[in-house]
């Protein structure tokens, strides 16, 4: 979950990483939501992963220690429930 990764981010700047990447964290469907690409609302983090405000949380944490955040994102892929 993104709280748990936000706890390893110095742990990630001893390791030297410069970028994280995530798959898709984005609210989706169910069933047929293409492997969570097929995103319903992209303004909601999956509820498993968290909410917005920890994912806030994470990019902010992330910069102020020289890391960049990549999401993994496809924007033609939306959910019919969008």
């Amino acid at each position: 979950d993104l709280t748990s990764l936000r706890s390893k981010i110095l742990y990630f700047k001893d390791l030297g990483l410069t970028y994280l990447y995530l798959l898709p964290v984005f609210d989706c469907p169910k069933i047929f939501n293409d492997s969570g690409y097929t995103i319903s609302d992209y303004r909601k983090v999956k509820p498993d992963l968290g909410t917005i405000k920890d994912l806030r949380d994470l990019v902010t944490g992330l910069r102020r220690n020289g890391i960049s955040l990549v999401l993994d994102m496809i924007f033609n892929y939306t959910s019919n429930k969008y």
